[in-house]
């Protein structure tokens, strides 16, 4: 008789029990652990729950590794990015742990502890070996190489590292068609201006790892990113008030030096710059803030002021001056289009809580103090939008020239501008404006006759956060998208020269319609510096109602050569001048014309 036919049924039961417990342990440790974090969102829903943190060299040095841990254990440990866990309420509950360690040894047991709390990550066989042939690879320089933590603490991170979430879908980001990052699951916490100490770190943990991981200019940050964490730490947490709070987030995401990174649509920077704005345009030329043009009070304004006069103070204060305060407050990709921004009507140096102006300006060499009244900032926009409406898509210029104006064009434009334009002997694309419709595919089928690549994407590794791969290239030209043999053989190419008219306020999809249209052979590009912001953008939203976004996806040109920061290419060097402005002149466009005609002079 075998062992288990001499065992009584008791003792039968019991170990049938005693199996299917065990059996069922890592269910009921799932269910748990779902509980666990439905209990642990519901109390973190709109709060940390910690009041007051306390700063010292030691703890923000603590503080800096666990950001970057956090960040990392983020989007690279299975048992996170699978949505097991509420990762902003884990780190709610360890930041106390973390500021009260006494030593380096103590703080490294309290992050080693909750790395194992996660369990193993999933088993990934060839993740080790996905790393070939990168355009950007990860930066693990401070987890992993400069003795920041522990032997054991960094074996544990470069396990997870080569055994990283492998799945299409993630809990806390995904990826668009086009191959953006999309951090919708993100949670924004409560509509409070100014989110308590915890939040307040939060939302610079978040910041910092969505840009040491998804973005694919990270390369070109003029500051260490690893080191800005650490000096950023005090800066957030010191804030005093919603004001200050908004102003280091703007601060730190003017330090990527993206156009499209900014602070969107907050009422609190709304109330810093002010309800009023100079009832003026101005733009930087040759160095000085000029005025370039009026509001709809023009024939008020224009007895007091005039379009080419130099400011030199505003409310008793130089120009230079405020430039130099206000530069760090208003993120863009170069100088050039710092200065762009801090001079338009959303810039802080036109706008207000006072209703009205005192500037001092210089004209024909004379000084002069004028008090002006300020006019409200959204009347402003109503007058640019309604101005902007009434310009011209296209039209016929002197000396048998066409022009388009891109920010009025309407998609069907493009058959009237066949025909009108079919027997001039040049064409001016003015793209200082933001395209009103989409151009690179069919303005290129009508200005080449030969298919080629105008661009590449770069984009973002989903297997390996922090990585970006060379994705497809981009072609225009030759044969018109969807057509028969029989519009084709119609096809009305056109033959005329090519001048792209480009300057600070060509941005975005301005100048990726400038890379499509500056691949037409011959073509000429006139004008001075683009914004140097290309790629589709990326939403980010941080605690406090901060919204911003980032370029996504990397764009270059076929040889590989970026324009993010630097700008599209540029065959002919303009500048407005002073004087050309007080003529009223378009100097771009009367270059465009010369250049056209000198070309076909002889024709």
């Amino acid at each position: 008789m075998d062992r288990l036919s001499r065992l009584s049924h008791a003792n039968v039961i019991l170990i049938f029990v005693i199996c299917f417990s065990l059996s069922c342990k890592g269910k009921l440790d799932k269910e748990e652990l779902s509980l666990q974090k439905s209990k642990l969102s519901e109390t973190y829903r709109y709060k940390s729950k910690i009041d007051k943190i306390s700063l010292s060299s030691q703890n923000i040095k603590y503080l800096t590794d666990l950001g970057i841990i956090w960040g990392f254990l983020k989007y690279y440990h299975s048992a996170i990015a699978e949505g097991s866990y509420n990762w902003d309420a884990e780190l709610f509950l360890i930041i106390p742990k973390i500021i009260q360690a006494k030593t380096q040894e103590e703080e490294n047991e309290i992050l080693e502890s909750w790395i194992d709390k996660l369990g193993p990550t999933s088993r990934c066989d060839d993740c080790a070996d996905n790393v070939k042939e990168l355009k950007l690879a990860p930066d693990y320089d401070y987890l992993l190489n400069k003795g920041n933590f522990s032997q054991s603490i960094v074996k544990k991170l470069t396990e997870i590292k080569n055994s990283r979430h492998q799945n299409s879908k993630d809990y806390f980001f995904s990826v668009t068609s086009v191959g953006n990052p999309d951090f919708t699951n993100e949670n924004s916490f409560d509509s409070s201006s100014f989110p308590d100490p915890g939040l307040r770190l939060l939302a610079l943990y978040r910041y910092w790892n969505i840009i040491q991981y998804f973005y694919p200019y990270r390369y070109l940050i003029k500051t260490d990113w690893n080191k800005t964490l650490a000096t950023y730490i005090p800066r957030f947490l010191n804030a005093k008030d919603s004001r200050d709070y908004v102003l280091v987030c703007l601060e730190i995401i003017g330090m990527i030096c993206d156009i499209h990174a900014n602070v969107y649509q907050n009422h609190i920077l709304d109330s810093i710059k002010g309800k009023f704005v100079a009832p003026f345009q101005t733009q930087f030329i040759e160095g000085k803030l000029v005025i370039t043009d009026y509001y709809d009070n023009k024939p008020q304004i224009e007895k007091i002021v005039k379009i080419g006069d130099i400011i030199d103070k505003i409310d008793g204060i130089s120009v230079d001056s405020l430039t130099n305060h206000y530069l760090p407050w208003t993120p863009a990709s170069n100088p050039e289009r710092q200065l762009f921004d801090l001079s338009s009507m959303n810039g802080f140096l036109l706008r207000s809580y006072r209703p009205d102006i005192s500037i001092l300006i210089k004209r024909n060499g004379v000084s002069k103090n004028i008090i002006l009244n300020r006019i409200l900032f959204e009347d402003a926009m109503k007058y640019r939008k309604q101005t902007n409406s009434y310009k011209k898509a296209y039209e016929l210029l002197t000396n048998n020239i066409g022009y388009i104006y891109t920010g009025s064009l309407q998609s069907d434009d493009l058959k009237n501008i066949e025909t009108l334009f079919q027997d001039t002997k040049g064409v001016i694309i003015d793209l200082r404006c933001y395209p009103s419709t989409f151009m690179p595919i069919p303005y290129g089928s009508w200005l080449k006759d030969k298919e080629s690549e105008f661009a590449q994407y770069r984009i973002l590794d989903q297997g390996l956060p922090g990585a970006f791969k060379t994705g497809i290239k981009l072609k225009n030209g030759g044969k018109i998208p969807n057509s028969n043999a029989l519009e084709e053989v119609h096809r009305n190419l056109y033959k005329g020269k090519v001048i792209i008219l480009v300057n600070s306020s060509t941005w975005s999809q301005a100048e990726y319609t400038a890379m499509s249209l500056g691949s037409v052979p011959n073509s000429i590009t006139i004008g001075s510096v683009s914004a140097g912001a290309d790629g589709d953008v990326s939403k980010i939203v941080l605690p406090g109602n901060i919204v911003s976004l980032i370029s996504g996806i990397g764009v270059y040109y076929p040889d590989g050569r970026e324009t993010q920061q630097v700008g599209v290419k540029i065959d002919i060097q303009v500048k407005p001048t002073i004087k050309g402005i007080s003529e009223g002149k378009d100097e771009l466009i009367e270059k465009g014309i010369q250049t056209i005609d000198s070309l076909t002079k002889y024709k």
